[in-house]
Parts: C-alpha cells; structure tokens; sequence
C-alpha cells in the first residue's frame, strides 16, 4: 500500500510504509466473496455465510486505526446509521449487518481504542465507544479478502455476490441501494444464473469456444439438476446437464461448460438455465445472461495505424482485457508522443501484478516479406524491485502465443531489456515532459510472414511502480530497416540454406547480453541460446539443425535491447 497511503497519511508514519507493504489485487465487483468467521471485541463470533444464509446483506468495512481516510469513514457514520435503522434490530427493516474488520496486522486492540504509538501502533482516535456494530480485530480477515488499501467497503449480497464501493460514496442510503439490488430467494423452486463476465472475461478466438457459467439456487428447496443451455443467434449449440445439491443461495461453477461458435465476427451467447430439478422454474427474470464473443477472420485485414486520437481503447476490431476491471488503463489527452492521445497504464496505482491486454485486429502478413509491429513508448521506475512489465506477443489459429517483446523497469534506462525511459521518479505519478522521454520500439514478426491471420497483442503488467505510456501502434512492411539493422550488427548466416548446421556472425559494440531464438512457421520454438554479456567485437555460434524438418524458420537475435531477425531455410 506504499503510495496510494503516502499521499494521505502524515510523514509520521512516511518510514514505515517505505519498509511495508506492496498493494493486492482486490476482488472485482460481482466476485463471490469467500467465507470468514471472525470473533467481535465482546466475544461474538460472526460467520459471514451465517449471515448470508438468513437473507441478510453484510457490509464490510476493513480499515486500519492509523487510516486517515479510514477515521474520514467512520466520522461519516454510515455503519452507525445503519445498523440503527437496518441492522438485527433496525427500526426501519432489519435485513443488513455492517463488521467492521481492522486489517492491520501489526498494532493491538490498544489503537482501536485510541492509544497511540508510532508506526503502525499509530490511531486515528477512539473507533469503539458508542459504536453499536461489531468489531473484529482480524487482519487475516482482510487478507482472506483480498484487500489492497485502507478502508475498503464492500457490500455482499445473500448469494455471496461483491460489490465494492469507495468510501466517499458509501453513504446509508448508497448501501441501501446496493443492498436493494440484491436477488433474494421468494420461491421454492428459484434456478439463476449470475454474471458470466468474470468466469469468461474475454471469449476471443479462432473457433470453438469453451464458455463458463455460474449456476445460483434462489429457491427455498435444494437444487439438485439443471439444465444449462448456450445460445447462439436463436439456436442452441451446447448444453450441459448439471447435477448436484445446492441450498439456497450456494453456487456452482460449471467450468468449459459450454462450446460456441459462429462466422467471423462479434457475436453474443446466452447462458440459460432450464428444467431445475426436472421442473418449471418460478422466477424467469433470473434465467439468463449473456455474454459476448468474437471469432477470428481467417484472412486478416491488411497493415494498420492506432495513434489513439479516435480516444476509444478498443475502436473496431480491437479488443481488451482487463480481469479486475480496475479502471487503471485508459486512453487519455494530454498522454500522447506526437499528438494528444495516447495509452496511460497508471502502474503508480494499480495493484501489484494486475495485468491489461490489448488484442489488435487480425492481419495478413502472407505479402509482407518484413512485417514489423512499431510503437511509441514511456515509462519511469519507481525501483528496480518494482517490476512494471510490457510484452508483446502474437499468435495465428494454427499456432500458440509467441513472445516477442518482454522488457521491465529499471532505474537505469540504458540497461538491457529496460522498459523505463528515464530514470526513477518516486515524488508521485510521472508524467513525460518532453519528446525526449519516449523511445520508439520495432519488434521483427518476420515469422509470422506467410501467415493470412496473426493476431497481436500487448501485454502490460503492473509492478506497482509508475507510469507506463502507449502511443502509436502500427504494423507494416519494415522492409528496407530490417536489413539496415541487421546490416549494423553485421549479422551475417552462412551457409544458408543449410542441411545440418549453420554459422552465425554478429557484431557487439559493448558489453551486452546476447540471446537467440529460432521459430517454425507456426510460432514453435525450435532453438534458442543464452549466451549472457559479451564484449565488444564480432562473435560467431552454430545453430545444429538436424532436428530440423525441412523448411523455412525464423531466427530473432537479440544485442542488448535491438532485436534483428533472419529467416533460414533448412533442406534435408
């Protein structure tokens, strides 16, 4: 949690969080929250399935008693007001229970009561006297649920469905609301299905497609038998028949439950259930969900251009994932290399090793004879031991993903395989002042060459560290600048085509790390080679291909963070 609290706490407690702790990914709304028992500062235990079993809604607050915004909270007195008016003896309904769980694990039961020290032992005042809610000091708890900074609120409906709320906004009537979209069980026979976009957070791909689904009991009568149907375009192209017993308002998941298809483009699945226990369902409002998917052209569209000025992440034919639906990567002005727009990962707040994937559309390369994918880059490091990550991968129907770009921040930007442009910057969100602090990256996909549908896609990954930048994505012909590099590097293969082995000849102009891979057409990788740093001069190995089947390959070497590609013919 190290700098979403640096920028709200005092310089008090500044030590401590530098030496403390990295964020987490938190539960996404609409998780199913897992269960807990923690036991109050009277002696009460509370069991949070308990709870939800009785048709109750159960809002969580996890705070720390050193919190700023955590006490800013609790002065609100949301949890007062509410279990006063809906708690077990509300004077307006009594279907809510609000905990609150302290989720610092360092302090004692001392700073819930107001005693102060340093550090972690720190508190924002008396949080107990006068409260009529419970108090559970279980930083277990909070780790049980995924917390990732202080206070976090959610509120958890009967089914065990999340919903996360900021603090400011958790106002009584906010989480009256939330709690009044709850789905309740009123019937004995009651089969749903809950939201699908978790289990199947992006249905992209060239055929089949494996479909998840959730399956809830809101009726008062066990659930043993359903049937579960995926729709699409009007016609029913899978079911599953599902057995089991659920009580009322548990859960299944039925994993790959489902296959779908369809021609080339965007279509959408309906996920429906029928039959539950060979009977009529009395609540149909609940019956079904959908889910969109998209199938691959199998001849892609032919070399593109993003510079991001349409201001839309996904314009057409674009697709993006990002499983924890954080809101942490976005397009934004004021954010691009030549122009206005451009991609702002912003790794200063987004939790540790939260990942975002942007999917280009399909592309024919079986005319390009050099295709390379270009963009714009900045990134500053906030430390070396935060790993802020970027990758750019790509794939055809007949093939897996291949790696072709992987580098991760570092304070010193001239290092091997550094993503950061500059160098770190901790005194809060960077932001690039001038064109200097860009580079412009080129990755070969000379292996992907004679392949009519590649797809690409870029992967970041935050370490917690700082911003990441985008701008510029665009695939063409490199043509005459893949033979100037490897001209540079004098790369030279002799023989070539060769039956057996082959001889490779580079030069290095200082100490740098050197690796080669060598790929079949399908993307497979067939050789690769390590060789660590070398100093400056020409160098020379052998790649042995008497594994190899004839045909051609595509060898990527890389000298420090330049990357030059030749393809090989092997003949047998």
């Amino acid at each position: 949690m190290k700098k979403q609290l640096l920028q709200i706490l005092t310089s008090l407690f500044f030590l401590f969080l530098l030496a403390g702790q990295d964020a987490k990914a938190q539960m996404p709304t609409g998780s199913i929250c897992p269960d807990f028992t923690g036991t109050d500062l009277n002696g009460n235990t509370w069991h949070l399935y308990d709870l939800l079993n009785q048709g109750k809604t159960v809002v969580i607050d996890v705070s720390a008693a050193w919190c700023g915004p955590c006490w800013g909270f609790h002065n609100m007195h949301t949890l007062k007001d509410l279990w006063n008016h809906h708690g077990p003896s509300g004077t307006i309904s009594q279907d809510m229970v609000a905990l609150f769980i302290e989720g610092e694990g360092q302090n004692t039961e001392a700073q819930l009561h107001g005693t102060s020290g340093s550090g972690a032992l720190s508190s924002q005042g008396d949080w107990v006297t006068g409260e009529p809610y419970p108090f559970i000091d279980d930083a277990n708890i909070a780790n049980t649920l995924q917390i990732g900074s202080f206070p976090t609120i959610y509120v958890v409906c009967p089914d065990r469905s999340v919903t996360e709320i900021y603090w400011e906004d958790a106002t009584e009537a906010a989480l009256v609301a939330l709690s009044g979209s709850c789905a309740l069980s009123t019937t004995t026979l009651d089969a749903g299905i809950m939201e699908p976009a978790l289990l199947n957070p992006l249905l992209i791909g060239c055929d089949n497609l494996d479909v998840s689904a959730r399956l809830c009991n809101y009726g008062s009568t066990a659930l043993t038998s359903a049937t579960i149907e995926y729709v699409v375009d009007g016609t029913v192209q899978d079911s599953y028949a599902w057995t089991g017993n659920l009580a009322t308002y548990e859960n299944a998941v039925m994993t790959n439950g489902g296959t779908v298809t369809g021609s080339p483009g965007d279509h959408t699945v309906t996920i429906r259930v029928t039959n539950p226990n060979n009977g009529s369902d009395l609540v149909s409002s609940n019956n079904s969900k959908d889910q969109d998917f998209h199938i691959y052209e199998t001849t892609g569209g032919g070399a593109f251009s993003n510079d991001m000025e349409s201001g839309q992440l996904t314009p057409a034919g674009w697709h993006f994932l990002n499983a924890e639906n954080d809101g942490y990567f976005f397009i934004a002005g004021n954010a691009g290399y030549d122009s206005d727009k451009g991609i702002v990962a912003e790794f200063y707040y987004a939790p540790n090793g939260n990942t975002y994937e942007l999917y280009a559309p399909e592309i024919n390369l079986s005319t390009f004879t050099n295709p390379v994918v270009e963009f714009d880059v900045a990134h500053a490091a906030y430390s070396n031991s935060a790993q802020d990550k970027l990758k750019v991968m790509a794939m055809t129907c007949s093939g897996t993903w291949v790696e072709l770009y992987n580098k991760k921040a570092n304070t010193n930007p001239d290092a091997v395989n550094a993503l950061s442009t500059v160098g770190p910057v901790t005194s809060g969100e960077w932001v690039p002042s001038s064109d200097s602090d860009w580079r412009h990256d080129v990755v070969p996909l000379t292996q992907f060459s004679n392949d009519q549908s590649v797809v690409i896609k870029f992967v970041a990954i935050s370490g917690y560290g700082n911003t990441l930048l985008i701008d510029n994505i665009n695939v063409r012909n490199g043509g005459v600048g893949i033979d100037e590099s490897a001209a540079e590097v004098g790369l030279q293969v002799y023989p070539n085509p060769f039956s057996n082995q082959t001889n490779v000849y580079y030069n290095v102009e200082g100490m740098e790390d050197v690796t080669v891979r060598v790929y079949n057409l399908t993307g497979q990788e067939v050789y690769s080679n390590d060789f660590g740093l070398q100093t400056a001069g020409q160098h020379n190995f052998q790649i042995n291909g008497e594994n190899f089947a004839s045909g051609m390959y595509v060898m990527n070497l890389t000298i420090g963070n330049k990357t030059v590609s030749q393809k090989l013919s092997v003949t047998k």
